[in-house]
Order: C-alpha cells, then sequence, then structure tokens
C-alpha cells in the first residue's frame, strides 16, 4: 500500500459516517468523481504484479452504497433501468460467446510499441485474456449512475459539482508549481514526490521532455497527455458552472477555465491542441462561452454540418501536403505531419516502416478496426484486444451493440427534457471525438462525463438551479446548506 491509500481509507470511512444513507452515497459519489478526474497514477494496493487502482476501489465501495440505497428507495426509472438490464444481458451473451465461439487465429493484443520496433508480439487469444474487471467497473458505474439520477436533485449535483472543481484547483495548482520547477530549475520533484505519495505502476514517466519551449507536466498522472486530458475536462466543469450559476460564480469561473486552458497551451502536446480545439468548438458550438441564450435546432445543425466540411477540408489539405509539414521548424506542426503520414500507412497495411508515437498509435488503431469487422455486433470480449484510442478499444471489445448501449445509458441519464438533439452533439463531442485517438477506459468510464451530461442538460432546458451557500468546497462537506434559486 502506499501513503495515499492509508490517507484514502481515512476518507472513505469519514463519508461512511454520514447520518443517512444518503449523505453517504452523495459523499462517495464526489470522492469518485474528483479522485478518477484528477488522479491517474500509482495503486492502492498490490500484490505479486496484482495492481488495484484508486478508481476501481472508489468505483466498488460507491457501486455498494449505491445498491443499497436503490433497495431502499424502490423506485424503477425507465427507461435507464431497461437500458442497463439490456447491457448487463449482453455483457453475459459476450462473454459466453468468447468461450463458445473463440476466434483461433493469431492476434496482436496490447505490444504497440514492441510491434513497431520490429518485436514478434504476435500471440493466441485465451481465458486469461478475457478480464472481467471491466465488466465489474462498467456494471458499478451503471448502478452508481441509476442510484445518482433518481435520488440526486439538480441542487445536489451542482454541490458535488462544487467539491469536484475544488480539487481541480489543487491539481491545477500542482501544474503551475511543477510547470515553474521543471523549466526553471530543471527538476523532477513534483513528479517524484508524487510517486512517493501515490506509488508508481505501468508505463509511469518520469523525466525532463523538453517540446518546443517548454518542458512537459504530467501533474498526478502518469504522463503529459493524461494531465492534458486532466485539463480538458476540468475547463469544461468551469464552462457549464458558469453558465448554470449566477453573475459572480459565472467572472470566477471564467478565471479558473482561463488558467485551465493556459495549462493546455504551456504543456505542448498533440493531446493539448486537439482538447483545445473542441474546447473552441464546445464552448462556442454551445454557447457556453457567454452568458446569452441559444439559438434554434436549425442553425445548430447547419453550424455542425458546415464545420464537418471544414474540417474535411483541412484533413485533406494537411493529408495532402504531410511531407512540408515534416520539414517544419515548429514541434506540433511536424507531429500534425508525421501523424497523417501515419495514417496513410496505416491505411495500406498494418505494417509498419517506422517507430514514433504516431506509428504506434495509428497502427494499433488501423489494425483493431480491422480486427472489429470480424465481430462489428458482439466484439472479442474485455479486454483482449487494446490499442491507443479509447473509443476503438471499446468497440473491438464489445462491439457495436455494446457502444450504443452505453452511448444510449450516458444519453438517457444526462436526459433534462425533450431536447435531445443537442444533448446526443454534446455526448459525441466529450466521450467520443476525445478518444478517437486517444485516451483508455480509465477516461471513457470516467464519471466526470455523465456528470458534464446531466449538467448540461440543465442548460439545454434552461432550468433554474440552486446554488449552495457554502463559504469553501471541500470533500467533506455535507450537502444539507440552504441555497437560493437565481
Amino acid at each position: 500500500m502506499t501513503i495515499f491509500s492509508v490517507v484514502l481509507i481515512a476518507i472513505l470511512i469519514i463519508g461512511l459516517l454520514r447520518k443517512s444513507l444518503k449523505k453517504v452515497f452523495t459523499y462517495f459519489l464526489t470522492v469518485s468523481i474528483a479522485l478518477t478526474l484528477n488522479l491517474r497514477m500509482g495503486y492502492f494496493f498490490m500484490f505479486k504484479g496484482i495492481e488495484l487502482g484508486y478508481g476501481s476501489v472508489v468505483i466498488y465501495f460507491t457501486a455498494m452504497i449505491a445498491f443499497l440505497y436503490l433497495i431502499q428507495t424502490k423506485i424503477i426509472l425507465k427507461p435507464l433501468s431497461v437500458i442497463f438490464f439490456g447491457l448487463i444481458v449482453f455483457f453475459v451473451v459476450n462473454v459466453i460467446c468468447f468461450y463458445i465461439f473463440p476466434y483461433t487465429g493469431k492476434v496482436i493484443a496490447t505490444d504497440w510499441e514492441k510491434f513497431c520496433r520490429g518485436e514478434d508480439v504476435w500471440t493466441t487469444l485465451s481465458s486469461s485474456s478475457l478480464q472481467m474487471g471491466y465488466y465489474a467497473t462498467l456494471i458499478s458505474l451503471g448502478i452508481i449512475l441509476l442510484c445518482g439520477k433518481k435520488t440526486l436533485d439538480r441542487s445536489n449535483w451542482l454541490k458535488i459539482l462544487n467539491n469536484v472543481l475544488f480539487v481541480c484547483k489543487i491539481n491545477i495548482i500542482l501544474g503551475i508549481i511543477e510547470f515553474f520547477v521543471k523549466n526553471i530549475f530543471q527538476s523532477q520533484i513534483v513528479t517524484d514526490c508524487c510517486i512517493k505519495i501515490f506509488g508508481s505502476y505501468g508505463a509511469q514517466q518520469n523525466e525532463l521532455d523538453l517540446r518546443g519551449l517548454f518542458y512537459t507536466i504530467q501533474g498526478a498522472t502518469k504522463e503529459a497527455s493524461m494531465y492534458t486530458t486532466t485539463m480538458f475536462y476540468t475547463a469544461l466543469l468551469f464552462l457549464v458552472k458558469g453558465k448554470l450559476t449566477n453573475k459572480k460564480d459565472f467572472y470566477r469561473s471564467r478565471i479558473w477555465l482561463f488558467i485551465s486552458v493556459v495549462m493546455l497551451l504551456i504543456n505542448t502536446t498533440m493531446s493539448s491542441v486537439l482538447y483545445l480545439g473542441l474546447l473552441g468548438l464546445i464552448g462556442f458550438g454551445h454557447n457556453l462561452i457567454l452568458k446569452k441564450k441559444r439559438g434554434g435546432n436549425g442553425l445548430f445543425i447547419i453550424g455542425r454540418v458546415a464545420l464537418l466540411a471544414v474540417s474535411g477540408v483541412l484533413c485533406a489539405v494537411i493529408f495532402a501536403n504531410y511531407s512540408t509539414l515534416l520539414k517544419s521548424d515548429n514541434y506540433i506542426i511536424r507531429r500534425i505531419g508525421r501523424a497523417a503520414e501515419q495514417v496513410l500507412l496505416s491505411l495500406q497495411s498494418s505494417s509498419n516502416n517506422q517507430y514514433s508515437s504516431e506509428s504506434i498509435r495509428f497502427t494499433g488503431i488501423f489494425y483493431d478496426l480491422r480486427m472489429w469487422l470480424k465481430k462489428p455486433l458482439i466484439g472479442f470480449g474485455f479486454g483482449t484486444l487494446v490499442c491507443n484510442s479509447g473509443i476503438v478499444t471499446m468497440l473491438v471489445n464489445v462491439g457495436l451493440i455494446g457502444v450504443i448501449l452505453w452511448f444510449l445509458f450516458l444519453l438517457f441519464f444526462g436526459k433534462s427534457g425533450k431536447n435531445t438533439c443537442r444533448e446526443v452533439v454534446f455526448l459525441v463531442e466529450i466521450w467520443i471525438l476525445p478518444s478517437l485517438i486517444l485516451n483508455d477506459y480509465e477516461t471513457i468510464l470516467c464519471l466526470v462525463i455523465p456528470l458534464l451530461l446531466l449538467l448540461y442538460g440543465y442548460i439545454v432546458e434552461g432550468q433554474k438551479i440552486v446554488v449552495s451557500e457554502l463559504k469553501q468546497p471541500t470533500l467533506a462537506t455535507t450537502c444539507e446548506s440552504k441555497g437560493k434559486v437565481i
């Protein structure tokens, strides 16, 4: 166990001392969202190579509390409960098909870095390839969201948001400290301290990586791209909070939003560029930047079609001129050129002619897409095939049916009224687009995504929110304070 393992146990014990099951559940849900968003390194417990992460611990504990609370309330939500039941049935079918109709050919399961180095990593799928923990995690998330949807009101969710953002602010400050320590003193002391506190497991990076003008920062995560993912979703949380609250809170949220964007700008990674583009698309496209009324659905759809057309033309220009981009002195432009080159190579075959971050990423993505065509509806099973795309990995593991069922479950969880078009687009932009060429299960199953969708549903329907009068939200804050409607 690590230092933070002991701290987390204390945090969970404090939550269990709440006076009612609702307060316990709300507390645990807040901890789950804050921790899975901000902490992406280390382990809670490790024994003989078997690792249990912090996120898994809080999700399983929260799911147990949620299950008890669901039994106590005895309320069934339709169609959310129906979709969840269908998801469980599909998981059973998915596992049964893995054993009854096994795939006997050789595959590349996970080792894309070794494959791109020219090593022989071909293997066959066996019973050990299936990872039941992913099924347990997804079912646990479903129980948590079912309980949250039917037992918590809008004021409860905003108080949860306040507490989650309190932790996010700590993470932002940690990144700022790391930026100055690295770029002024060329020191890794921040990452060293995080490893001492949270532990180190998996592909943990701890090196000075100079990209362009600055060294990359990673906060309490394994690598710089994970920190940019955290900042992206943190910025989105400040966007929706600013839209939901009063004028004073609106400008305060915009200050923290600006700082989050700056953290993305100074962390010179390809993921930063993609996330900044998505933030602009979401912020301006959904009118979340300014305090103004949204336009009609017709204008909204026309804007999205025009954006797709412009994006298509831009991609065509990049692919046609990738060789010119490769010669640029700018780090990001060269990375874009390498990415375009590798996409073209990967489209031609699963073989690879070079070793780079882009080749590892796109070779794996296109290989898994080809494998998905062999079992397009039900997939190969959770944990069997993995690449550097969260969505593609989920698609090849549970097939089109599994992805659609989870998408619908998230959609109906966040749905607040009849205006489904905007919510569908928003879910695509915060769940699918960020994970097309980035992220992993730890991100696409993160509880911050349904939280964002739920809060956005309130914005779309123009519903009023009760604002907490708490002075400074913390994880120990109860959800009992009085509020005022704005």
